[in-house]
């Protein structure tokens, strides 16, 4: 029930409040009502009843609707009573129609029967005034353009009166129902007066007026609004004493109070949604964006319009006429969306509810229709920084097959959607895309360099700046994982140079890697015969017998694998490997310098291992040799015996016995 207190005010030794339910505590507001309740030289046009209605605000909780009658039966000239019925202006909203108030109206009669006004008046939140059809009295008028100038708080609004005052009190009681109450509360409204009337330092905001002078409005203009049409709703809501528009404006009472156009705005936006019934989805969804763009264009910046953004964003209004994956993609990509913040879309409550679906299938399609816009606003940008801390493997999994730039285009948002292993398996051009993200932003946490080292090395990757060190230090035994590599080719393969170089630099484990594995691959013989110098510390360093697996190898021997076996063997003169390494490589090279094929960088390689001939023999490659191979018997204590079997070509072997005969004693 709504508490209605009311007072009445008349004649006394001169015009004074008479009686009241209420004492109000501010002498100001005791003083406005004795003024807004005494005669304001109304005189009607055609009633008999010289009545008026006058609405107006306190300074405290109340609002103030009053009726006043001239009253013709006082000796004394311009006497009134005046009933005046206090609302709290937080029950204004709650009145369900205004009308209900004219039964509530007492004129006084002489006597005055105290007691009609000295109680509360109850008055039930539901009740209707009896005539709530259409009046046609009306019908065909122009109520949207003062309805407009009213909320957006133009200069007061003075109307001539040319009807009974019956037909403006009900007006105003009419446009009390179309009017939110925090917007009513401060509105200041009179049925009747002979010439503008202040309250204040002002005039009310809207009267009517009997004065002939001045340039006063016609109210009562033709209509001509569409019934689909702003204009067309507000007449309607008007005529047909419907409260829907008052509690549509009432949703968003504030933001009309921070910026009065914007109660346009809203029954615009209520028309448009009210229009999608019967409309195709895509027709539905367009409405909808063009709401959004009328929201963005009427609040510019993300703090204004905050209830209007955040009601018409919400889940229960934009299911109607668009799905939730559809509304997330325009949040991130619609431009329009750039005024709005997350709270005001509800982003986390929405994302949390698409990811709820067991195969997140919705999230993932989401991802890619965002990425697909190739426009990002900051609600975007938020969805893709966040999809790094929900995305599960799975997830990953099934986007680096379907499309993996949308994770491309993710990992500048958080790269640690990289900790996720998938890409490191996927085909060269996939891994290559996401190795360059990777390179110039590596996530703190990554923790699978082994299979990252793997993976540059299987796909021949590029690897820049200080990635190639950051990997080899942060991958278990990088050299044995390169050379196993190299070992399992069974083609030439491309690793990357720096790698290379930082495995060569670490020759002892090259050297034990050798100890502890058969020789395969021409690219693992090439790359030992390239990374040491045969007669260097390096390569002298763990003997022999660490060579035997290279110079045992099926595959590469080629004049280079030759010429570094031949002079390897001069590391150690006594032992029997190191002979043995000697004898493998000496017929090779010499064939090719009997044929004089031996090319002349390699010739250059072994010179300094051959023997050293008068200035007349000097060009004589292969006599040096011959006679090297003698010396190297001679020094290795082995007899003719021995030579024989030397080379396949039993004339090298007779010419090396002639030599060996002629620099030593017979040993046999």
């Amino acid at each position: 029930m709504i508490k209605i207190h009311q007072t009445l005010h008349g004649y006394d030794h001169g015009h004074h409040l008479l009686t009241s339910t209420i004492l109000l505590r501010r002498h100001e507001d005791q003083s406005l009502m004795a003024v807004m309740s005494d005669w304001d030289g109304y005189e009607p046009v055609s009633d008999i009843d010289g009545s008026y209605l006058t609405t107006y605000p306190l300074s405290e909780e109340y609002y103030v609707v009053a009726m006043t009658w001239y009253a013709a039966e006082m000796e004394r000239p311009g006497c009134v009573w005046t009933h005046s019925l206090l609302l709290k202006k937080t029950d204004l909203d709650k009145v369900s129609s205004f009308m209900m108030l004219l039964k509530c109206f007492k004129r006084p009669a002489l006597p005055i029967d105290f007691s009609v006004y000295g109680n509360v008046i109850e008055m039930d939140e539901t009740e209707k005034d009896s005539d709530e059809g259409v009046i046609t009295e009306y019908e065909g008028i122009n109520i949207a353009e003062p309805y407009a100038m009213l909320l957006e708080q133009h200069h007061p609004l003075v109307f001539h009166i040319d009807r009974s005052s019956a037909f403006y009190q009900r007006f105003i009681l009419r446009l009390m129902n179309i009017i939110p109450g925090g917007i009513l509360s401060a509105l200041s409204l009179c049925s009747g007066s002979f010439s503008p009337r202040k309250i204040g330092d002002g005039f009310l905001n809207m009267q009517f007026v009997t004065k002939e002078q001045g340039s006063y409005s016609q109210l009562f203009t033709k209509s001509d609004y569409a019934v689909n049409t702003v204009g067309g709703f507000i007449n309607n809501s008007f005529i047909n004493n419907k409260s829907e528009l008052r509690q549509l404006l009432q949703l968003f009472e504030e933001d009309i109070k921070d910026s009065p156009k914007v109660w346009f705005l809203v029954i615009n936006i209520f028309l448009q949604l009210y229009s999608t019934n019967g409309k195709s989805a895509e027709e539905k969804r367009n409405i909808y964006l063009n709401i959004i763009n009328d929201i963005s264009t009427a609040f510019p910046r993300k703090d204004d319009g905050v209830r209007i953004k955040s009601r018409m964003t919400l889940p229960a209004i934009t299911r109607m006429v668009i799905t939730d994956r559809q509304f997330l993609v325009e949040c991130a990509s619609n431009e329009a969306f750039g005024t709005f913040t997350q709270e005001q879309v509800h982003l986390e409550d929405r994302l949390v509810q698409l990811f709820r679906d067991e195969s997140h299938r919705e999230y993932i399609e989401l991802l890619k229709a965002i990425h697909k816009r190739n426009v990002m606003t900051e609600l975007g940008m938020f969805i893709f920084y966040s999809s790094a801390n929900v995305i599960t493997d799975a997830d990953f999994e099934t986007l680096l097959n379907e499309d993996y730039s949308v994770l491309v285009s993710l990992i500048p948002y958080d790269n640690s959607i990289l900790n996720h292993e998938a890409w490191l398996t996927a085909p060269k051009e996939t891994f290559d895309k996401f190795l360059i993200m990777f390179n110039a932003s590596i996530p703190n946490a990554f923790n699978k360099w082994n299979v990252l080292f793997d993976a540059v090395l299987r796909n021949g990757s590029i690897i820049l700046g200080s990635l190639p060190k950051t990997l080899w230090e942060k991958t278990e035994t990088p050299v044995a994982k390169l050379l196993d590599f190299l070992n399992g080719s069974d083609q030439h393969v491309w690793i990357n140079p720096e790698l290379t170089t930082l495995c060569r630099n670490n020759k002892k484990a090259m050297l034990s890697w050798l100890r502890d594995n058969s020789v395969n691959s021409q690219d693992i013989v090439r790359f030992f015969i390239q990374s040491f110098d045969p007669e260097g510390e390096d390569a002298q360093s763990e003997g022999a017998e660490t060579w035997k697996p290279l110079s045992e190898t099926a595959v590469y021997k080629t004049i280079e694998f030759y010429v570094f076996f031949y002079n390897l063997s001069f590391n150690w003169p006594h032992s029997e490997l190191a002979f043995e390494y000697f004898r493998m490589s000496f017929y090779p090279i010499y064939r090719k310098a009997e044929t004089n094929t031996l090319p002349y960088y390699s010739w250059k390689k072994i010179e300094h291992n051959t023997a050293k001939l008068s200035w007349i023999s000097s060009w004589d490659r292969c006599k040096k040799m011959r006679v090297m191979a003698a010396d190297r018997f001679k020094s290795a204590g082995k007899g003719l015996m021995h030579i024989a079997g030397f080379t396949p070509d039993s004339k090298v072997n007779k010419d090396i016995m002639d030599f060996f005969t002629k620099t030593s004693f017979d040993n046999e």
